[in-house]
């Protein structure tokens, strides 16, 4: 499948740049040692390669992986593929998306930096992921992270608790889907993104002052996340913003009126977090491990 746009590091044996680490691609993720897939299932890790990720386990998984840079707009895994790999985002933002058979979407959910997606996923993706904001990410083999997250606990803790939130979010997903008003659904949206998203998700490079939201989804993006349409997100926008409850200049949002906007969404009081710039991952400047050369052989 041809792939525009690769950078020249692309030719390079596995698709690794000169360090073994980073592959810039422009339209779509490049399947690794062309079109043949690895056999993930003969890949084991001994005693001494667990020792490869320790407590600081983001660091210890970028052993393990290959560095990806995504530009905006751009499918990173499609629905219904197999689910060898997962993904975690380092910067950026990257939306899952449900695709219906008349070309409707719904944009399950938008992920932000040390988000792990495909996780979930039993052996096909059930969704697509595509990066929303130009994206860096990690693609790791799936079988390799389970056998670490075995010998990790601080791996397998971050893994079970990202579980258990995924399946808290998706009750409350059912619940504004199916009973809130619009007007509270898009509330509740801007509640949850003053808690989950770095200020450095749509390009920022230093801490926002609290309460201020720089947007890297569109509203298109926004109405097909609450089920809505992009006049009905636009025109409760501008109802908030009459009512001194938030701000709007462009892709910017102000919260302006912090506990108002908690009411109408119907949650409880926390205080107005205060959001910074989450700091790049180290990535580890040693040499690819073997058991992730191996699942890259072609």
């Amino acid at each position: 499948m041809p792939f525009d746009h690769i950078s020249s590091d692309m030719n390079r044996p596995n698709g690794l740049n000169s360090s073994g680490r980073r592959v810039s691609i422009g339209n779509k993720i490049a399947p690794l040692g062309g079109n043949k897939t690895a056999p993930l299932g003969a890949i084991s890790l001994g005693g001494n390669e667990m020792n490869w990720i320790g407590a600081d386990w983001r660091a210890g998984l970028a052993r393990f992986g290959t560095e990806i840079s995504l530009r905006r707009d751009h499918e990173i895994f499609a629905q219904g593929e197999d689910a060898d790999f997962c993904y975690m985002v380092i910067e950026g933002c990257v939306r899952t998306v449900r695709l219906m058979e008349d070309g409707r979407r719904q944009i399950t959910d938008f992920h932000f930096a040390t988000d792990l997606l495909g996780m979930d996923d039993l052996t096909v993706h059930a969704c697509s992921a595509e990066s929303v904001s130009d994206v860096v990410l990690l693609r790791l083999p799936r079988q390799i992270v389970e056998q670490l997250a075995t010998h990790n606990g601080a791996l397998a803790n971050h893994l079970r608790g990202a579980a258990l939130n995924e399946l808290r979010r998706a009750h409350e997903r059912m619940l504004l889907l199916g009973r809130k008003t619009a007007l509270e659904r898009l509330s509740t949206f801007l509640v949850e993104l003053a808690f989950r998203m770095p200020a450095n998700a749509a390009g920022r490079t230093q801490p926002a002052e609290p309460g201020h939201l720089e947007l890297p989804m569109s509203r298109l993006d926004i109405a097909d996340h609450l089920g809505l349409t992009v006049e009905t997100v636009c025109r409760n926008l501008a109802v908030l913003q009459k009512q001194d409850i938030v701000k709007v200049h462009g892709t910017s949002i102000h919260l302006m009126q912090w506990r108002s906007l908690e009411q109408l969404a119907e949650m409880p009081h926390q205080p107005l977090p205060a959001r910074a710039a989450v700091p790049r991952a180290p990535m580890a400047h040693t040499r690819t491990h073997p058991a992730m050369q191996f699942a890259l052989a072609s």
